[in-house]
């Protein structure tokens, strides 16, 4: 494949999507590293700025080489690092985990869908340094005695083979068990919204607008609901592993926020397209119809927050345009 053919649509989104999330990342971690008090996760957040700058430069590069606007994504401008902090160094590394997995999934649908030789050999480099950041994280986790690792349940001792649609069940008559792969969804989805709650309490502290402000409360509110109600899934089989992020949120002392509401605006848009994209395949995978219709119920009331956020981004003018193929009248003019 020649590094002269021009780049794919899918090359293109992928490219633009990394950009604005390492950009993202980078200058949230920028103020994590101004307060963070633990050794160990301090050197994991030098390494994740170190990193994403470099993946920042590189994307750019490839946009100018190929005269595609550089996106703005997040700037410095945007984080405040010369004020207190509002999260744990306990949330830091929590939150790290869970974006190891975020990431994984963004920067392997990329190389799948990447041409390229050269975009697959970066997606692919991104895809081994992640490799050696998970596991990085996970030894943290494991010497802070931090425990987010899935349930564990006794499997039967031999195959067996679904006999009837009662397999299926989930209303009414006898219920089965839940399968490893629904409990493991279960569990993964009330983590990412114990994450999410604590962020938007965080950010509900410290946004500036009372619109912004009353948004993240509202998110707060259904991300309590949905640890909820997968923690009642998980206690009915009397599996219970649940954690708990709430007293990791801080006290903010500081006079001016940390994050701007332009930052925290998108950083929730990114929050409910993973949310949403983690039940549509969750709803796939499971196969007890209380759990299907659980998941589509979701879908449904994400999708509507996430429009009203959006919504919120245009009217402040802060939604970045994608990449869109030029028109007509632009192309006899080059």
């Amino acid at each position: 494949m020649s590094l002269n053919d021009k780049l794919t649509t899918a090359e293109i989104s992928h490219l633009w999507n990394s950009y604005v999330f390492d950009s993202l990342i980078h200058n949230l971690f920028s103020y994590f590293l101004s307060n963070v008090e633990d050794e160990d996760i301090k050197k994991y957040i030098e390494y994740v700025i170190s990193a994403t700058k470099q993946h920042i430069t590189d994307y750019a590069n490839i946009f100018m080489e190929e005269c595609i606007p550089v996106p703005r994504g997040i700037l410095p401008e945007d984080v405040n690092t010369n004020t207190s902090r509002l999260f744990s160094d306990k949330f830091y590394i929590v939150y790290g985990e869970n974006l190891v997995k975020f990431a994984f999934n963004n920067f392997a649908f990329a190389y799948v869908e990447s041409n390229r030789e050269d975009i697959r050999k970066l997606f692919k480099e991104r895809i081994d340094e992640l490799k050696e950041v998970h596991q990085n994280v996970i030894n943290i986790l494991a010497s802070k005695d931090i425990n987010v690792k899935p349930p564990y349940i006794d499997t039967r001792s031999k195959i067996e083979f679904v006999e009837n649609n009662d397999f299926f069940a989930g209303y009414l008559g006898e219920i089965r068990n839940l399968s490893s792969l629904e409990i493991k969804h279960l569990f993964y989805n009330q983590l990412s919204n114990s994450i999410g709650k604590a962020l938007m309490a965080g950010f509900s502290r410290v946004a500036s607008s009372r619109e912004i402000k009353d948004y993240f409360t509202k998110g707060g509110e259904m991300a309590d609901k949905y640890v909820k109600l997968f923690s009642d899934k998980l206690l009915k089989e009397e599996i219970s592993q649940s954690i708990s992020l709430d007293s990791e949120v801080l006290t903010y002392s500081g006079e001016k926020s940390p994050l701007s509401d332009r930052f925290m605006l998108n950083h929730t848009v990114f929050l409910n397209s993973f949310g949403i994209g983690n039940y549509g395949i969750s709803l796939a995978q499971s196969q007890r119809r209380d759990l299907t219709a659980m998941y589509g119920k979701l879908i449904v009331e994400v999708g509507l927050y996430a429009n009203k956020g959006v919504d919120l981004l245009i009217n402040n003018k802060w939604l970045e345009q994608p990449p869109l193929p030029a028109r007509k009248k632009e192309l006899a003019h080059r």
